[in-house]
């Protein structure tokens, strides 16, 4: 992670670091995102959209997120996921001291919502519809 976040090291402070995996980058992320309570995504760098935010989205799962560049488009902080100051690793570890599956089942329905009503392949097309009846009807 560069000069960023040392996760590791916060996952282990936390009161059940037994239940906490950092895994890293991987090539392909289903598999870990249907065994996780939250995604976490503590960029060190603006991430110019967060692609695997909108997977996460998809899965129901809430992310907590470096608050920077795409993400600010996809997260609403306390709504969807959580939101940190870049670097801030006081931040994220309150974060994630303060979160439990109770918190992350009801950010990840809204998670879900979101995705379904922003970022799906049926509301892009609906949206798209819609734009194309304006131009045609104004055109």
């Amino acid at each position: 992670m560069g000069n960023g976040v040392d996760v590791r090291g916060i996952a282990g402070g936390l009161r059940h670091s037994a239940s906490i995996s950092v895994v890293g980058e991987v090539s392909g992320i289903s598999d870990y995102l249907d065994k996780v309570d939250f995604l976490v995504l503590p960029s060190d760098k603006p991430e110019p959209f967060g692609l695997v935010l909108l997977e996460s989205f998809a899965r129901g799962r809430p992310v907590i997120a470096s608050r920077a560049g795409g993400v600010l488009d996809i997260v609403v902080d306390g709504a969807n996921g959580r939101l940190f100051e870049m670097g801030n690793t006081a931040q994220l570890h309150d974060i994630l001291a303060g979160v439990n599956r109770e918190k992350a089942i009801a950010l990840g329905r809204q998670a879900r919502k979101d995705f379904e009503e922003r970022f799906s392949i049926e509301s892009y097309q609906a949206r798209f519809r819609n734009l194309w009846n304006e131009i045609v009807r104004d055109g």
